[in-house]
């Protein structure tokens, strides 16, 4: 699902913020598998490269592969992942990657302690030093995850500090 042009919608951004207004950049659907964040790097990058430094688009790609690698592991209901990109501010992109569920219903988040040798757990670490803000929220019909990240486009915040 492409969106041919941008749109403002309202979402429900955190526990604190109750909607925020933002405008939908694009939209795109991933088959819930590991082979899929290659796809999901290269498709952000065409959507934002244009837009945004490389550094933040760095950041960007590498907050998104770690959800959407989240989505393909940790989620074991449905076969799709969805993104959407979007801005909430002149400087501030915004994605959520919204996952189809699991049946254990556990809540995306940080672990407490990592095992030094431990080949996973760091994912959503990466994204919270990474992002300005992250958080997660039940999908709309309360099966799914929502898990998003805020990054500020570093161009524009080097342009208002000089």
């Amino acid at each position: 699902m492409n969106l041919a042009t941008p749109r403002t919608v309202a979402i429900k951004a955190t526990p604190i913020d109750t909607e925020v207004k933002a405008t939908v950049i694009d939209t795109e659907v991933f088959i819930r598998r590991p082979g899929e964040v290659r796809r999901a790097r290269a498709w952000i990058g065409k959507v934002l490269a244009p837009e945004v430094a490389s550094e933040t688009l760095d950041d960007i790609r590498t907050c998104l592969s770690e959800c959407v690698t989240n989505a393909a592991v940790h989620a074991n209901a449905g076969t799709l992942v969805g993104v959407i990109v979007m801005w909430t501010a002149p400087d501030m992109v915004r994605v959520e990657v919204i996952d189809q569920g699991n049946t254990e219903q556990k809540k995306p988040h940080i672990p407490a302690t990592l095992q030094e040798y431990a080949s996973g757990g760091r994912g959503l670490n990466l994204v919270a030093t990474l992002s300005s803000k992250w958080g997660c929220q039940k999908e709309g019909d309360g099966t799914g995850w929502v898990v998003w990240f805020q990054v500020a486009d570093q161009q524009s915040c080097l342009i208002e500090s000089s």
